[in-house]
């Protein structure tokens, strides 16, 4: 996981090397330009790169489940409210026995609850980038210190974008 804010991706040496500051710039422009309409797979360069703007309402972390995604990254960017969000160091093939179920269709996959032992929380408040690589676990839409809703960016770029 790497974490970063819309303040600093611009002249962030992850997000230059791993050309990610055009496809962020496109994403909040297309923000901007919709007055943030919730949308779901709206293409940004081509099938491999697409977002969606999305609100929900964060729950116990308990209640969550870690997910995972073979074939993509996510890039999340927080525009309203707060969220804790779970990640682990480890990959979700070492947890390959504790998959809860796995959707190739939409690359979402689910670890069993209880099962990823080291895990720690990050607080995304707005104007936050988290970026996450493929296969690597994390628990988004955690309540933090109070429940609320979230809104936010969740940018999906096909792994092959990095060879």
């Amino acid at each position: 996981m790497y974490i970063s804010n819309i303040k600093d991706y611009k002249n962030d040496d992850f997000f230059i090397r791993n050309s990610l500051v055009s496809i962020v710039t496109r994403a909040l422009d297309y923000y901007e330009q919709t007055g943030g309409a919730i949308v779901s797979n709206v293409s940004l360069l081509d099938e491999n790169v697409f977002m969606t703007i999305s609100q929900n309402e964060t729950e116990d972390k308990e209640s969550r489940m870690f997910e995972y995604h073979k074939n993509f990254w996510d890039i999340h960017i927080t525009i309203d409210g707060c969220e804790d969000i779970g990640y682990t160091s480890s990959l979700a093939d070492s947890y390959s026995q504790f998959i809860h179920s796995y959707n190739e269709e939409s690359d979402l996959g689910f670890i069993k609850k209880g099962c990823v032992l080291k895990q720690e929380y990050f607080q995304s408040n707005p104007g936050d980038i988290c970026v996450l690589s493929e296969n690597q676990l994390h628990k988004p839409l955690c309540k933090g210190n109070c429940s609320c809703s979230v809104k936010k960016i969740i940018i999906k770029i096909h792994k092959s974008y990095f060879c």
